[in-house]
């Protein structure tokens, strides 16, 4: 029998596992929100089963085991529910042979493009990706590319944390802003900064944050406010959100 070196793990208990990142823009696609309510829960089941590069053994019922009983009472309805997710593009199951044993494996698509930091780990799976599935990290090249975009030198120029410049070109990248979209985003943050100086650099997002959720389209606070108000009045927070001017639009995906 081929043994899944990285599954044997979770059955074993093992607890040492990497955060997987939950993005709004799932609720965005609509893919991820045509299918039935238990299995977009069961996807994310399986964001936290995968390893390092979103693979996972397509094993029925160790995935009833962990995460199905409450929604799914056998194999089959799980193996029905991976199928969907298959049939939308949100995961690819194809087959891996080894030592003339064969196994199916699970590719979450996209994974290295939702998963930051540690989440993610390129060359680190037991097992190969799909055949034709282009899994190259995208933030060396995309970097790369980016140290040559004069617009996003100067937002990192511009944008006061520098941090995590390389996800932020990630962001970049897949905003791909116009040049009018381009000033949206530099004029959002000159609004921005005013704020944060009065609130403390501790406020301040990272830029890849910024650029994800769009908030050069939003509105700091009201500036008449004091930092221990602004820090301690719910109801300021509340109006905040309620306000449709304040909160982005849309996300970049």
């Amino acid at each position: 029998m081929l043994v899944p070196k990285i599954n044997i793990d979770f059955a074993k208990g093992n607890t040492k596992r990497k955060p997987c990142n939950i993005y709004p823009y799932w609720f965005q696609t609509e893919a991820f929100m045509s299918l039935p309510d238990k299995v977009r829960l069961l996807y994310f089941g399986l964001l936290m089963l995968c390893d390092l590069e979103g693979r996972l053994i397509k094993t029925t019922a160790f995935i009833l085991r962990n995460f199905g009983y409450a929604d799914f009472t056998s194999v089959d309805e799980i193996e029905e529910a991976l199928m969907m997710m298959a049939d939308k593009g949100l995961i690819i199951i194809y087959e891996y042979k080894e030592n003339g044993l064969t196994i199916e494996l699970v590719q979450i698509v996209d994974y290295h493009k939702t998963q930051a930091g540690k989440a993610y780990q390129y060359g680190s799976s037991n097992y190969p990706a799909p055949v034709g599935y282009d899994v190259a990290p995208p933030e060396k090249k995309i970097k790369a590319e980016m140290e040559k975009d004069s617009r996003f030198i100067n937002f990192y120029a511009t944008y006061p944390r520098k941090y995590r410049k390389a996800s932020a070109a990630v962001v970049w990248e897949e905003i791909n802003p116009t040049d009018k979209e381009f000033m949206k985003i530099m004029e959002g943050v000159a609004r921005w900064i005013p704020y944060w100086v009065n609130v403390g650099q501790d406020s301040i997002p990272n830029p890849d944050v910024f650029l994800i959720n769009r908030m050069y389209l939003s509105n700091p606070l009201n500036g008449s406010l004091d930092q221990k108000e602004k820090k301690g009045n719910d109801n300021v927070s509340e109006d905040y959100f309620k306000n449709s001017e304040s909160y982005p639009e849309e996300l970049p995906f």
